[in-house]
């Protein structure tokens, strides 16, 4: 009878552990998904930044408007503050 119980107690033990490391995986399995879902988000939000030659203050690459410096070299690409 004593060797049952310590056999019952035994198959709970193990079963225990077993259960307790297939919560532990799927707890990193959905952790994994949430870092790749926040890296797909984040991914492309980075932009590259100009030094203005004239004021030396940074400016997106791609921005299309200019400063309000009347020497401001970006107004001669065109767009709204674009001289003739």
């Amino acid at each position: 009878m004593k060797l049952l119980a310590l056999f019952l107690i035994a198959v709970a033990a193990v079963a225990y552990i077993l259960h307790r490391g297939q919560g532990q995986r799927r707890r990193d399995s959905v952790e994994a998904e949430r870092r790749e879902a926040m890296r797909a988000r984040t991914k492309g939000l980075g932009e590259d930044m100009t030094e203005c030659p004239v004021c030396g203050t940074y400016r997106a690459a791609s921005a299309e408007a200019p400063c309000e410096r009347g020497d401001c070299p970006y107004r001669r690409r065109g767009g709204a503050g674009a001289r003739s």
